[in-house]
């Protein structure tokens, strides 16, 4: 898809500069905020013709009003009988209870499993876990993120909404570093998920507490190998 690539190396022309004027920061920001959306189709002048269509005779906002009413019409067809095909086969994470693998249903952004005799929640929001670097620190400062206070290292470090992690820093996050936030039943939840080899850290910092309450743990959304 041309126009995808071509924002992609705009982006990374941007990203290179060693100083953006506001206007090249606003373009730069707006690129990364369009780049999460994926389209359905594309469609071309040239495509038209082959339906005996004067294709450069229509305008330019007739063509945008025709892309979007198709992309409508394909994510309709695709999102009820083709989706769960292709993601099936393409292998996409499906979401699972931690704790009893049972599949949950989605609300409020939170998923919640469907397992009467479990029936936990934890967040779609992924979060990445971030050692503390000047980013972090800048970032921290903006009030964006969350503070860490986990034992594994000495200096503070900061749990950033994947978008986020994307969006600043322009690569994908390490597996080990993601994480979600569990919401427990009793403490031996906590117990177990260590078992098996996940990693959890209470949720202290204000922000967090305000945020997702007093139950939550950030909880590794892979256990260690």
């Amino acid at each position: 898809m041309r126009f995808i690539e071509t924002l992609e190396k705009l982006r990374l022309y941007l990203g290179s500069k060693p100083a953006l004027t506001p206007e090249e920061k606003e373009l730069l920001g707006k690129i990364r905020e369009d780049l999460n959306y994926f389209p359905t189709c594309v469609i071309h002048r040239d495509d038209l013709i082959e339906y005996a269509y004067d294709a450069h005779l229509i305008k330019d906002n007739e063509m945008v009003t025709l892309g979007k009413k198709i992309g409508i019409d394909s994510w309709e067809q695709l999102s009820s009988v083709r989706l769960p095909v292709i993601g099936y086969a393409s292998n996409l994470p499906v979401a699972c209870c931690p704790l009893c693998g049972e599949q949950p249903r989605f609300e409020h952004g939170y998923w919640y499993c469907e397992n009467v005799d479990c029936q936990r929640e934890w967040s779609c929001m992924k979060y990445v876990w971030l050692k503390y670097t000047d980013k972090t620190a800048f970032l921290f400062g903006c009030d964006i993120g969350f503070i860490s206070k986990t034992n594994r290292t000495n200096e503070m470090s900061l749990y950033l909404p994947v978008d986020l992690f994307r969006m600043h820093f322009g690569k994908e996050p390490e597996k080990e570093d993601i994480f979600h936030i569990f919401k427990y039943g009793d403490m031996n939840d906590i117990y177990g998920l260590r078992e098996d080899g996940f990693i959890l850290e209470k949720v202290t910092d204000n922000k967090g507490l305000e945020r997702f309450g007093p139950r939550a743990y950030w909880l590794s959304c892979y256990p260690k190998d």
